[in-house]
């Protein structure tokens, strides 16, 4: 899912995720309360906080991007995010995204993003 620039969205995958499941009621418990609850929470403050910090200006937000499994490594991936990233070109504005894992790092990295923030969350008991 990318959102156009001024487009109103909800920063952070897992508060989206959240905020959807808890809507449809289908979150499962161990996502409603104790650790598990507090990691989400302490993430999803996190990134809202980045996001903010990092895209304060008229961006491109990827908030969702994905290959299922069976078509990966064929270029699809490629192909649609350097499509996003011409949108950004076009319209003058950055394109930002989160992503989770060295893998998923790598990946944008090797389409031209770059990391400027990493967040960890080592215990939720801190938070």
């Amino acid at each position: 899912i990318a959102y156009p620039p001024g487009a109103v969205h909800e920063p952070g995958f897992c508060r989206a995720v959240y905020t959807a499941m808890s809507k449809t009621g289908d979150a499962p418990e161990t996502m409603k309360s104790g650790v598990s609850y507090k990691r989400l929470k302490a993430l999803g403050n996190e990134m809202a906080a980045s996001h903010k910090k990092f895209a304060p200006d008229p961006h491109w937000y990827v908030q969702f991007f994905a290959t299922d499994v069976s078509s990966q490594g064929k270029g699809y991936g490629q192909r649609l995010l350097a499509f996003v990233a011409a949108l950004g070109d076009k319209s003058n504005c950055p394109v930002y995204l989160e992503c989770c894992g060295e893998r998923s790092e790598r990946f944008y990295a090797k389409q031209g993003f770059r990391t400027v923030h990493r967040i960890r969350v080592e215990d939720a008991e801190e938070f």
